[in-house]
């Protein structure tokens, strides 16, 4: 695969930080952005590179009511049986 653009890659610390600014744990924003929660662990702990576009969706959900929306519209997607 070829890649077409190269990305400041967000740090574990700045991922840390907007976590926390933002009030959540890893564990609901893995729930968010549909990544398992060992890979935000490793995001975390700086043991695997952020996503290119985990940066965006933390800009966005920095909006007003936006954290409540994606909560709610995570919840509406995930199948319960499914839930891991």
């Amino acid at each position: 695969m070829v890649t077409r653009y190269k990305y400041h890659r967000m740090t574990a610390a700045s991922f840390s930080d907007a976590l926390d600014s933002l009030g959540l744990s890893a564990g609901q924003f893995s729930r968010l952005c549909g990544a398992r929660h060992e890979r935000v662990i490793k995001w975390l702990d700086g043991l695997e590179d952020i996503p290119p576009h985990i940066p965006v969706m933390l800009a966005l959900l920095k909006l007003p009511g936006a954290t409540a929306l994606a909560k709610k519209t995570a919840d509406d997607s995930i199948i319960p049986e499914t839930y891991l």
